[in-house]
């Protein structure tokens, strides 16, 4: 139930805040500054994962709900005195109607952009849960090293989520198809390469570089999808990519590990992640320019 609770809070929050983000920084910095604001969930990810075991060894496991509990009230101060000196985001000028609303569920562009969102979190959740395992079991890793492997995957994540924007806004002039197209063309190479893949530096080159790639459009996807349609109905594009963002993550370790027990090899896990891939471009491919 807390778990439960926790996650309808943190779409939520996560929703409202890319919203947010995205309108205040209009214009040529848009792309940059929602591309930081995501990459705040790999950052976390590794605060999340690395300060716990060390709290638990001065005090109870329990102290980290505490901690973690008094680190929330404190950002929502943070927010608090933001929001107080940052000019209203929601003030569109019109109120959305019912027709608005069916409009933005309607629309092609949203979701050709929430499905590419939907296959980057798949990947993105597929190697982070999976791949350890697979080291494992497969390729005779220790527990440690294929931790410390896959770890690279994550923290790539910082790196790429900020520059997928700079990219876009910077080199490209504010064009935003040629970030995933790029991106998902060399997934669908390193998908292969990392299922053939078995000496540690190669490994390590490659959750690097698949870390990097796999998760480079996911900052953009908030500003692209935002930019599709009317500012006053924002809100409700991105609540739609955040429902096929988090439906990717978490359907694809379900599905990854179906594959494994039906098929007892990880080779068809690996083929559904070439699959993600190559959807991904499909999708890429056609996706409107705002």
């Amino acid at each position: 139930l807390s778990r439960l609770l926790m996650g309808i809070g943190i779409a939520m929050t996560w929703t409202a805040g890319a919203t947010i983000v995205s309108a205040a920084f209009a214009g040529g910095r848009a792309a940059t500054a929602t591309g930081i604001y995501t990459a705040s969930a790999p950052l976390g990810y590794v605060v999340g994962q690395a300060v716990p075991p060390f709290v638990s060894g001065y005090a109870s496991w329990e102290s980290n709900f505490l901690l973690f509990g008094a680190a929330t009230g404190a950002s929502f101060v943070l927010f608090a005195v933001a929001g107080y000196r940052t000019a209203s985001v929601a003030e569109a000028g019109e109120t959305p109607r019912l027709s608005d609303f069916r409009h933005v569920f309607t629309h092609r562009g949203v979701w050709v952009v929430a499905l590419m969102s939907f296959v980057a979190y798949s990947l993105n959740l597929f190697f982070n849960s999976w791949m350890p395992t697979y080291l494992s079991t497969e390729l005779g890793f220790s527990i440690a090293e294929s931790g410390v492997l896959v770890a690279l995957f994550p923290a790539m994540g910082v790196l790429a989520r900020t520059s997928g924007g700079v990219i876009s806004d910077r080199w490209l002039g504010g064009r935003r198809r040629p970030v995933p197209l790029g991106a998902f063309l060399v997934t669908v190479v390193l998908v292969v390469v990392v299922s053939i893949a078995q000496t540690p530096p190669v490994l390590a080159a490659l959750m690097v570089l698949s870390g990097y790639f796999v998760q480079l459009g996911i900052g953009l996807f908030y500003t692209h999808v935002r930019e599709l349609v009317d500012d006053f109905v924002a809100g409700s594009a991105i609540a739609v990519l955040t429902m096929a963002s988090f439906t990717g993550g978490f359907s694809a370790p379900a599905i990854a590990g179906w594959l494994i027990e039906r098929t007892g090899a990880y080779l068809p896990t690996f083929g559904y992640a070439f699959g993600l891939a190559v959807l991904g471009v499909a999708l890429a491919w056609i996706v409107p320019e705002p």
